[in-house]
């Protein structure tokens, strides 16, 4: 019922952001298709943590899971992750073909194929996920949906002072296209009663 982590300043702090930003192709009818903005996911859903002595749990599922899906893509080698910067989604087979495309990348090296396996299960994660934020925010005519998930650093601590520093460039994982995926057991309603209602995302 009730979750619990710790997170300590020493000695190696949290310093930077993961980002999950979401956008969809729509089927706007006679065979026309509108491509949405993106929206970002984790801003969203981190408001329902400002302000806030008992967050839910549903603010860091966004952060949680770009978290995972760009650590497993950082491990992927460099075949593989040109793969899935390509698009993947006509078809009903397009899951099957994506899988065995980075299987295949592999090029039979044990190490590639375990980071491929795991890879393939953070992506199902991820594109459920999207496909239920696009559905929440314009509806069940959603066709395809594209994620851009990236990690920024902070500006470092030694630079904090220092009113022309920036952050570092983004540390990017990017994705082509993808059909839709829904897991068994998840509730795309009361999903989509949540999310749909967050700061930033508009139908």
């Amino acid at each position: 019922l009730f979750g619990q982590s710790w997170s300590v300043f020493a000695p190696d702090p949290i310093n930077g952001d993961y980002v999950f930003n979401i956008r969809a192709i729509v089927n706007e009818g006679d065979g026309d298709a509108d491509t949405t903005d993106f929206i970002d996911a984790t801003h969203a859903e981190l408001s329902m943590a400002q302000h806030n002595l008992f967050p839910p749990r549903a603010a860091n599922l966004a952060v949680e899971s770009a978290s995972k899906y760009k650590n497993a893509y950082d491990l992927l080698n460099s075949g593989q992750q040109e793969i899935v910067s390509f698009g993947y989604y006509e078809g009903k087979d397009w899951k099957q073909r994506f899988d065995a495309d980075l299987r295949a990348a592999a090029a039979g090296d044990a190490t590639a194929i375990v980071n491929a396996e795991a890879f393939i299960t953070e992506a199902e994660r991820v594109n459920a996920y999207a496909t239920q934020a696009a559905r929440a925010a314009w509806g069940d005519d959603v066709v395809f949906v594209q994620y851009e998930i990236y990690r920024q650093n902070i500006v470092p601590f030694a630079e904090r002072y220092n009113d022309e520093a920036v952050r570092p460039d983004k540390q990017t994982a990017p994705s082509g296209w993808r059909g839709l995926t829904v897991i068994k057991g998840q509730n795309a309603g009361n999903f989509a009663d949540v999310f749909k209602n967050l700061p930033g995302v508009t139908k």
